[in-house]
């Protein structure tokens, strides 16, 4: 598949004889901190190639790319078209793209103009600049270190996304949808909307003003963003209008579902065009200054790029808020956004003066994911395709070993009934003859517990002070997993529901053997028996319930955390605890099955089985916090 893109991105215009060669060297960018000419002239038409052959084999309405060095636009097009039914093309100008939790940059750009003014610190326990709402304290107060490093020690929650709770205002939203705490500050990385706009909010309490008004006063306005809104309903009428945003998963395109997040807009709510995002990235790029506007100084622009914890220093993690990643020899540092079917990508390359934006308004296009990368590989001058493998450390299997397993993500959600919507899922590694097998991709090991796949994407294992293996840093920065261990093992789930299927089926089979034998048992015996067959059948009506709601959350979007909860989960929910009732009683019939009912041994120790399977599930599902439990609702 690369091999044919890469050719037909050199074929797609026809400049294949005539396209400058690539530098043989990246000195020049490197010196001068500007991409080099001969390079800027290639990008245009090699970014148009690529997007050619991504927008024919994974089609996207629209897409919008940018690429620019410190000194000034190398360009921004628009591919597609914005709006399909009534023709309109996307431009890198006349069009705004939602960026997501780009977004969130710009909310720890104002952290640290704050920062630099001596009017914060990173330090400092949030609660002290919260006027109205306080954080949880748990055992150790939380920071706004903590809160742009994505390490507050809290689970995610669905619930910020729920219509009910995003229309509050944002000090009753924060209580609304406040995480549990499940671990350490400080220790793992799990990402956090919520987090982020409780950084928004200190941003509002400390300066005593709307986070909008400071966002266009301080920062849109100052740097020329003129096209840029924060939410959909600032948008004026002299601007470019929103590309419409499509589903296009499901192999057809049709009009996405939108959503408004109302108090969580700091964390994903802005539009912005190609343009306007070359403007964010140059001021990046040129440390905190655009065009003679100085936002920051170039030695507080330079902290942002540190990271604020230790432990990952191979792989990638949060810096001062932003994504730092390693790639090649060099350092993205930047962010990713998802919302209402947009998929955006923004990666800065410092020391090569590089940045790249990419948006797309539909949901199965690659090009968000690979274009970043792909462009810096031609500023260095190397072949994607056949670019020479990175140092790899040799380990046989049997010292790969120590790192198969299976990991449950830290970004979930830990406790209530929500935890089946986020938990089920689990990344699976294994050993190979030379590399670790991760979800079916292999990694190859480049360092000590580093691994390295074919696109430069790194896991690091974290180790405890006893060497043993805790966690997985992914290749984002944003996200950790620790290993599977007991309740949190989605398999033990699936296992529960075993023997209670099985025995409910022996059950109605035992029915089946009975009838026409005139057996005598006692009325006690019958009444037992009409229980067994109901709990049975209940035990079916609970699986095929699970499995209808196993299949709702394989894509979950917009639109299923506007209608949640929904028919599925609730029958879930409410069959949960009929089966938990169904154990109290099956456990609570032995007695009389022993002694009342005129059974045969054989059937005595079959209910016995039987109750003991059920009071199995049961207590999976409370260990699961399906019984006695209920989803969140308005």
């Amino acid at each position: 598949m690369l091999a044919t893109l890469f050719a037909a991105a050199a074929l797609a215009f026809g400049q294949a004889e005539t396209r400058p060669a690539p530098p043989e060297t990246t000195e020049s960018a490197l010196s001068t901190g500007t991409v080099a000419e001969s390079v800027e002239g290639d990008l245009e038409a090699y970014v148009d190639g690529l997007v050619a052959v991504w927008m024919t084999e994974e089609p996207a309405p629209a897409l919008v790319v940018s690429v620019t060095d410190a000194d000034g636009l190398i360009f921004a097009k628009g591919y597609g078209l914005a709006d399909i039914e009534a023709g309109t093309p996307a431009t890198g100008s006349d069009t705004r793209f939602e960026i997501g939790s780009i977004s969130k940059t710009f909310i720890w750009t104002a952290v640290m103009m704050l920062e630099e003014q001596g009017r914060l610190d990173l330090d400092t326990p949030v609660n002290t600049y919260l006027t109205g709402y306080q954080a949880a304290e748990g055992e150790s107060p939380l920071t706004l270190a903590h809160l742009m490093s994505h390490r507050t020690g809290h689970e995610d929650t669905l619930s910020l996304f729920l219509p009910h709770i995003a229309a509050m205002e944002i000090d009753d939203a924060l209580a609304a949808a406040e995480p549990a705490l499940v671990s350490e500050r400080g220790a793992a990385v799990a990402y956090s909307n919520w987090g982020s706009t409780l950084a928004a909010r200190v941003v509002e309490n400390v300066t005593g003003r709307d986070y909008a008004d400071f966002l266009y006063t301080e920062i849109l306005l100052p740097l020329g963003m003129e096209d840029t809104t924060y939410r959909e309903g600032d948008a004026r009428d002299d601007q470019p209008e929103l590309a419409v945003s499509y589903d296009s998963g499901a192999g057809f395109i049709e009009q996405a579902f939108r959503a408004d997040i109302g108090a969580f807009s700091p964390a994903g709510s802005i539009a912005s065009t190609g343009e306007d995002m070359a403007r964010w990235m140059r001021f990046h790029l040129n440390g905190g200054e655009l065009d003679g506007v100085r936002l920051l100084r170039a030695d507080t622009h330079a902290r942002m790029q540190e990271r604020l914890f230790p432990g990952r220093e191979d792989g990638a993690d949060m810096a001062h808020g932003f994504m730092s990643r390693p790639y090649r020899d060099q350092t993205f540092w930047g962010h990713g956004g998802a919302i209402n079917s947009f998929l955006s990508n923004m990666q800065l390359v410092q020391p090569l003066g590089l940045g790249v934006f990419v948006s797309q308004s539909g949901t199965r296009a690659g090009a968000y994911r690979r274009l970043p990368q792909l462009v810096v590989d031609r500023a260095l001058g190397l072949d994607p395709v056949n670019a020479p493998p990175p140092g790899r450390l040799s380990l046989g299997e049997s010292e790969l070993e120590i790192y198969a397993g299976r990991y449950t993500a830290n970004r979930r959600e830990a406790e209530g009934f929500e935890k089946l919507i986020t938990g089920l899922g689990v990344l699976t590694v294994s050993a190979g003859t030379d590399a670790l097998i991760v979800d079916g991709e292999r990694f190859w090991p480049v360092g000590e517990d580093v691994f390295q796949n074919r696109l430069g994407e790194r896991l690091v294992f974290i180790r405890d002070d006893n060497g043993e293996i805790i966690r997985i840093a992914d290749s984002g920065g944003a996200n950790s997993y620790n290993p599977v261990a007991g309740d949190t093992d989605p398999l033990l789930l699936g296992l529960a529901f075993l023997p209670a299927v099985l025995f409910s089926i022996t059950i109605w089979l035992g029915l089946w053997r009975r009838m026409g034998r005139g057996q005598a048992v006692t009325l006690v015996g019958r009444l037992l028996s009409a229980f067994d067959l109901a709990a049975a059948a209940l035990v079916f009506a609970y699986l095929v319930c699970f499995l209808a709601a196993a299949a709702s959350l394989v894509d979950i979007g917009f639109e299923f955390v506007a209608g949640y909860p929904q028919p599925a989960l609730i029958a879930v929910a409410a069959m949960s605890q009929v089966m938990l009732a169904l154990a109290v009683v099956a456990i609570l019939a032995i007695a009389p099955v022993m002694t009342a009912s005129g059974w045969s041994i054989w059937r005595k120790a079959h209910h016995t089985l039987f109750a003991l399977s059920l009071g199995l599930l049961a207590v999976t599902l409370v260990r699961w916090d399906l019984a006695l439990s209920w989803p969140v609702s308005p």
